[in-house]
């Protein structure tokens, strides 16, 4: 069929081919197949306004898309370019209050998070060449347990930002901005892991002969863990807490909280 077009129809062929590689203005109704006239005419006809100056921005905020899953453990704040913008530093400097309160906000809910964002960049090379879809530079991930404490991730995300975008460069010469296209900010709900008390067995395990796991009722499951390790022989009775009594001077516990991390 494919063939019969293209040779009997060969009109209808490159109408059907330029369909496919036509690209949509994104703010109005108009197509495109060559990414530097869509990108002259968003210039002329849709212009960003520049950024504000230091000190002179705008009380409100960016408009941001927010995406929740699973109850609101996982948190995608997405924020398209308000400004066009091609300055990463200058960027990031008028961008952080934002991005970094909503940390706050997932930390206050959640106690402990993951946190990472990535930045969309449009570049282009001579003759008018240009980068589509705008790839994305990913700030690392990041683990945040106690509020007012993100300066530094969220520094030394800028930092691999730029390292990465270094690699891009040098993976085909001649890159130069365009413009910021926006940032993806991605929070998630961290748990982790750590000793707990007492869980039951699988059934595939309870029969073998080869484990012990204590009964214990309180959070200090590290501590029967590690004497049922070393003492299990000693004992009659070698998932019952009080079997270890005697031995518990053995770790030096004192200052440290229950439940005990992994890490």
């Amino acid at each position: 069929m494919r063939a019969h077009v293209k040779m009997q129809h060969p009109q209808e062929h490159v109408y059907f081919q330029l369909e496919k590689t036509l690209r949509q203005c994104p703010k109005c109704d108009l197509k495109f197949n060559d990414l530097e006239l869509m990108d002259s005419h968003l210039a002329t006809e849709h212009p960003l306004p520049s950024p504000p100056q230091q000190g002179q921005g705008p009380a409100d905020e960016d408009p941001c898309n927010i995406t929740r899953a699973l109850d609101g453990d996982v948190n995608r704040y997405k924020y398209p370019a308000r400004f066009h913008e091609t300055d990463i530093h200058a960027y990031f400097d008028r961008m952080r209050p934002q991005l970094q309160r909503r940390i706050e906000e997932q930390l206050a809910i959640h106690h402990a998070i993951r946190w990472y964002f990535v930045i969309q960049i449009r570049f282009v090379r001579p003759p008018g060449e240009f980068t589509y879809p705008s790839p994305g530079f990913y700030g690392g991930c990041h683990t945040t347990l106690i509020s007012g404490n993100t300066d530094a991730d969220f520094n030394s995300s800028i930092t691999r930002i730029l390292d990465e975008m270094d690699e891009f460069n040098e993976r085909g010469s001649g890159w130069t901005i365009v413009r910021i296209e926006g940032v993806e900010l991605n929070i998630l709900r961290y748990q982790p892991l750590g000793a707990s008390k007492y869980l039951p067995l699988p059934n595939a395990l309870q029969g073998k002969r080869s484990l012990i796991n204590v009964v214990n009722r309180d959070h200090r499951c590290f501590l029967w863990a590690y004497l049922a390790l070393k003492h299990h022989g000693d004992v009659l009775d070698a998932e019952q807490p009080l079997s270890y009594h005697e031995w518990t001077h053995e770790l030096k516990m004192e200052g440290l909280e229950y439940p005990s991390p992994s890490t």
